[in-house]
Parts: structure tokens; C-alpha cells; sequence
């Protein structure tokens, strides 16, 4: 038998393909893998001990519980109260970092008191600026407890929990999608050749090939603007939020019949709460805000319901009627309150109830105070103003309230080149601006002439309160005149995310307009059905939230899935992928915009979306408002939160 002939012909073999296998050990003689020593090298250059990385505890019950960071970051600050309740705080974590945890034993699920960047001091201050990004929080096991708090607005890519309980509040913000784009950067070897005697001596060092990963650290997206920083310990953390969020339509839609593969799904976060336990309700969990404001002439505080009008609640006010009477929204502790100035005191209402709380005076603040007419906060500062003396000052509420003496808390602020403030102070939700109505010559043809315009204020411990901007305020692309600024009160509040206007009032309602932060454009007009003028008007807030298990999310949601839930109310600002629940129960969810929705079984459920368009692929023409799965089309509907509890 002739052997067949082979057509392969004997060759070199490639060097390039021959590798140096290389094997890892600490100085104790362990082997580690290549992916723990990195790990191991950034705890110990970061400086983060074991005891911050991992912590073991037991509940009352019996539950053995670990919790683990693993990646940059530390768990420095974390707490576990007497009874169990585990109150989490991480810091120096970046997008690539996981919080987990592992429970065994206990007959009871583990408490879970708070969740907060550590240098988010106030767990209510919901900017998110100062906080770090982290990619997972794990707490598969854990129950968040009535009056409990989550707050990542640093951005998190995956949230999982087992059950949220009635007055809890979840504030999350998805993780920008970065668009990472990789540089690598290659080490050839070196030969050195030597001749000794008439000898070649040739030394070679391996080749060594590196690639690391960079990063933009600003993204846009809907309107908005995120800007982040790369800390020297490894994690990434938020620095500003700026701009105005618009609803986009649907990153992704359904899959046309005729397309292979499934569509896969868009980026965003993804958030599981097997058990959301708010109390049961005939009305929706999450209507329209409402604004507070004082009627001049009736001497009565009034709130209103932003969207109709309507009068929800009055409260008589001692005293006499004054024009230069302030008003605005702090928070006591974690109570919302109205404050009204009638001279240098300051009274507290609660927001829910109307029923006064408590007062204080503002007499003895060194900004030698005469008549608050200004009072408003953001989310980390309250603010008094008295037009009269041209002055601001920072105050802590709660200590204000608790002394009866006015508390500072910081510097007085006087506006210069000639800047007169008007009363009206407020802050807008998930900012820490300030913004007062003003009068100043902003127009250079007018020389002398004072016109209307609106001052932004920041507050930090480093510089106190001081100018961002002024900007002039327009009616039909024309100037308002201001005269005597510094003698008048003129309303200005805020409606979620944007700044309101007051002070014309025309067939028996007052009519306030609506104006962008950033630049001032107009956004619309609201009515609030009083005939009498009104002469301050607050930030608004939602009443309606008392009772029930808050979620609210900044950006995309990939997904929300959840087992059974009852008295949720969800507001996402961004584009809601998938919502799969399958026991809904008195609960409401608001996406910008919603794509899909799975729920089994619903009772009083209501859903709300902005407009949407599905993306058919396979040459199946957009189909705009495609209506299904129970969803409300509402194309005015305006975006609101970051959202809290008034309690």
C-alpha cells in the first residue's frame, strides 16, 4: 500500500505565539491568582484595612451576617444599631466596586436602617454631589425598615433588596453609560550586545505588553449633565448635575417577527425589591405636587394643588395681615414644615397637617435682621433674607426650632455691584442652589434702571454663601422694570425642577410662570385659584406620599422587578426599560418614558408615561404612543423629583 502524499511541508514554529506562564505568591509563600493580587496591591496602596472591607455580625435573633466590598472603597463608618438594625456607609467606591452580603440563620429577615455615601452627611440631601459611584449593592436578605433611607445618587448599577417597608424612602441614581474607550500602551523588549575578548554577549528582557482603560469623566444625557471625578484612592465620585432633564423616547423596542435574535436590552439600572409594603389606600401613592403660599389680604396660608388649582388646605394665621411676610419649606429633622416670618420670628407648620409647630426668633442673628420677608432651602441649606438691609443668612432649622433662638449656620451674605434683593427665596428639588428674586441693571442702555431678575447662591464650608449668577428675567424677549426692589415682596417659588413666579393675578386666580434654572426660559404657566394676591410662594412637595414605600430613580431603569408590592410609588426620570411586578397593589408609577410592563395581577394601579415611540427592527415603520399594558399617555406631563417623604 502506497502512503498517500502530504501537502504540509515542515516550518518554523511562531515565536510570537510561545508565552511565559507566570505564578504569583505572597510574602508568606501563598499563591494568589493575577486578579487578587491587583485587587490586594490597590487595598494596600489605598490603605483600606481588612476590618473596613468586611465586617460579621449577628442579629438579635440569631442571623449571622457578612457584609463584603469588594474592589476600591471602604466600609469605614458602617454601624449596626442595638437591635440589629444595620445602618450602611461606604466611601472611595467606583464602578467597578460590589457591596454584598451572606445571612445564615435568624428567623427573621436582617434590618436595614440607611444606606449613604460617607461624605453625604444629610441622608435627605439628594444631589448625590460628593458621593461615589458603586456598580452592585447586594442585600438580597435585608428588610429596609418604616422610616428607612437609601441614598445612592452617586450612581449605582445594581440594587437588590428583599422587602421595603411603609415610610421608607429609596433614592437611586443609574450609573452613566461612560463609553469607555480603551488606550493601551505596549513595552518591547531590549538586546544589549557587548564584545569582551571577541566574545558577543547578548542580555534580553522580556516583552511585556500593558493596556488600561480610560474613561471621559462627563457624560450628557436627556438634558443633563454629569460630571464626575477620579479620586487619587481609586473611586470615582459626582462633582455636578447640571442642566435641564427632558424626556427622551424608548432606547429599545419590541422585536418585529421577522428579526432574528432577541433584542437585547438597553443599559441601565437594574433594581429588584421582592416586597414593597406600603399601607393600602383608595387614592393614587404619587399625584400632583403642591406649593404653599400666603394670602396678603386674608392673612391665611394656603396650599395648592399645582396641576388643578384648588385650594387643599388653609390655615388662619394669628396676627395681622402683612405683605412682607416670608414663606418657604425646611425640613425639621425629617419633618417637611412650612415657615412663615412675621417680623424677626419665624413660625413652623407642619406640612401634612397645618398645625403649628413650634418658633423661633431670628432677633439675635448677626445679620441684625428687621423683616424677614425671604425664606427658602435647597437641599442642604435654609436661608432668611431681609430685603430691607440687602442681607441673607444661613440658619439650621432644626436647632432653630428646638433652641426658639435662631441657630447660624454660616456667614451673612450681602450682594454686590449694586443688587437689591425683592423677598422671594426657594430652592428647586436635587440642587443645592439657592435663588432669590432680585433687581439690578442688567441692561447696559438703561443705565440707572433697576429691572427683574433672579440671583443663584451656593453654600459650602469652605466659602459660605456666595454669587453663581444674575440673570434677568423676560417677558416676550423685553425687560421687567423692578423699581424700589429692596421695598418689595415679590413670589418666587419653585414646582419640582423649576423656578415659579408669582405675583399677577387675573380673573379671580393668580397666575405664576415657570422658568428653567439655567437660563430662564419660560416652561409654562400655572394657576393657584385664589383672587386675593399672593404675595410669597414655597417649593412644592408631594403630601400625598405619606403612608407609603417611596422609589424614586435618576436615569435609565434596565429593569424593576419585584414579587408583590402595596402603596409604591415609583417615579423614575428616564426611561423605564421594563417593569415586571407580580402582585401590584394601590400603587403608582410614573416613567419618562415607560417601554414595557409585566404585571400579573393588578388592583388600583395606576401608570403614567411620557411620550413614546417603539422602534420596530426588520423595516417596521416607529409607531409613536403606542398604548398598551395599561399605560397613560400624558405628552405634557412634567419630569418630578428627585421626590421625598414629607415625613
Amino acid at each position: 500500500m502506497r502512503r498517500q502524499k502530504r501537502s504540509m511541508q515542515p516550518q518554523a514554529e511562531g515565536l510570537e505565539d510561545r508565552q511565559l506562564l507566570a505564578k504569583y505568591f505572597l510574602p508568606n509563600g501563598s499563591p494568589i491568582n493575577l486578579q487578587d493580587l491587583n485587587r490586594l496591591i490597590l487595598q494596600r496602596k489605598n490603605g483600606v484595612p481588612l476590618p473596613d472591607r468586611l465586617l460579621h455580625y449577628s442579629t438579635p435573633d440569631g442571623a449571622n451576617v457578612t457584609l463584603k466590598l469588594f474592589g476600591a472603597g471602604s466600609l469605614q463608618g458602617t454601624t449596626v444599631r442595638p437591635d440589629g438594625t444595620l445602618d450602611l456607609v461606604y466611601n472611595g467606591t467606583n464602578v467597578n466596586s460590589v457591596i454584598t452580603s451572606f445571612v445564615q440563620g435568624g428567623s427573621t429577615a436582617p434590618k436595614l436602617g440607611t444606606i449613604r455615601d460617607a461624605n453625604v452627611t444629610n441622608i435627605n440631601n439628594l444631589t448625590g454631589v460628593g458621593a461615589n459611584i458603586v456598580k452592585t449593592v447586594n442585600l438580597p436578605k435585608f428588610d429596609l425598615i418604616e422610616g428607612g433611607k437609601v441614598n445612592l445618587m452617586g450612581g449605582v448599577g445594581i440594587f437588590n433588596l428583599d422587602a421595603a417597608a411603609n415610610n421608607s424612602q429609596i433614592n437611586l441614581r443609574s450609573i452613566p453609560n461612560f463609553n469607555a474607550r480603551p488606550t493601551v500602551s505596549t513595552s518591547s523588549g531590549s538586546i544589549v550586545t557587548t564584545t569582551t575578548s571577541g566574545v558577543q554577549l547578548i542580555a534580553s528582557t522580556n516583552s511585556t505588553t500593558t493596556s488600561s482603560t480610560t474613561a471621559p469623566t462627563t457624560v450628557t444625557l436627556n438634558g443633563l449633565t454629569y460630571n464626575y471625578v477620579d479620586e487619587t484612592n481609586g473611586g470615582r465620585s459626582l462633582v455636578s448635575v447640571t442642566g435641564t432633564f427632558t424626556p427622551g423616547p424608548n432606547l429599545l423596542g419590541t422585536r418585529a417577527p421577522n428579526a432574528a435574535g432577541p433584542t437585547p436590552a438597553p443599559a441601565g439600572m437594574k433594581v429588584t425589591i421582592n416586597h414593597v409594603n406600603g399601607a393600602p389606600r383608595s387614592g393614587p401613592t404619587l399625584g400632583d405636587s403642591q406649593v404653599f403660599a400666603y394670602d396678603a389680604t386674608a392673612n391665611k396660608l394656603i396650599r395648592f394643588n399645582t396641576v388643578t388649582g384648588a385650594q387643599t388646605l388653609v390655615v388662619n394665621l394669628p396676627g395681622t395681615a402683612n405683605a412682607s411676610t416670608g414663606l418657604g419649606l425646611a425640613h425639621n429633622g425629617n419633618k417637611l414644615v412650612a415657615l412663615v416670618t412675621q417680623g424677626t420670628t419665624v413660625t413652623a407648620y407642619d406640612a401634612i397637617s397645618g398645625a403649628g409647630v413650634g418658633q423661633f426668633s431670628a432677633a439675635n442673628l448677626p445679620a441684625g435682621f428687621h423683616q424677614i420677608n425671604g425664606v427658602g432651602s435647597s437641599e442642604a441649606t435654609t436661608i432668611l433674607t431681609d430685603s430691607s438691609i440687602n442681607t441673607a443668612e444661613p440658619i439650621d432649622v432644626t436647632a432653630s426650632l428646638a433652641s426658639g433662638q435662631a441657630v447660624a449656620a454660616g456667614n451673612p451674605f450681602i450682594p454686590n455691584r449694586e443688587l437689591l434683593l425683592s423677598g422671594g427665596v426657594t430652592g428647586v428639588a436635587g440642587s443645592n442652589t439657592l435663588y432669590s428674586v432680585s433687581g439690578a441693571q442688567f441692561d447696559g442702555f438703561q443705565p440707572g434702571v433697576n429691572l427683574l431678575g433672579v440671583l443663584a447662591l451656593s453654600n459650602s464650608p469652605s466659602t459660605g454663601l456666595r454669587e453663581v449668577s444674575r440673570t434677568a428675567v423676560t417677558a416676550l424677549g423685553q425687560f421687567i422694570p423692578n423699581t424700589n426692589p429692596g421695598s418689595k415682596n415679590i413670589p418666587l417659588g419653585s414646582v419640582d425642577a423649576s423656578l415659579a413666579l408669582g405675583g399677577l393675578v387675573a380673573n379671580g386666580v393668580n397666575i405664576v410662570t415657570l422658568y428653567s434654572p439655567t437660563g430662564l426660559a419660560t416652561q409654562g404657566v400655572i394657576t393657584l385659584k385664589d383672587a386675593n394676591k399672593l404675595t410669597a410662594i414655597s417649593s412644592s412637595f408631594h403630601p400625598e406620599l405619606v403612608d407609603t414605600a417611596l422609589v424614586d430613580i435618576e436615569g435609565n431603569t434596565q429593569s424593576f422587578v419585584a414579587q408583590d408590592v402595596t402603596g409604591l410609588a415609583l417615579n423614575g426620570n428616564g426611561n423605564f426599560n421594563l417593569i415586571q411586578i407580580t402582585n401590584a397593589t394601590d400603587s403608582s408609577i410614573i416613567g419618562l418614558p415607560i417601554g414595557h410592563v409585566n404585571i400579573t395581577h393588578r388592583n388600583n394601579v395606576t401608570i403614567t408615561s411620557s411620550a413614546r415611540t417603539f422602534i420596530y427592527q426588520g423595516g417596521v415603520a416607529n409607531v409613536p404612543n403606542f398604548v398598551r399594558g395599561g399605560v397613560t399617555i400624558n405628552k405634557n406631563i412634567r419630569p418630578i423629583g428627585p421626590l421625598s417623604l414629607p415625613t
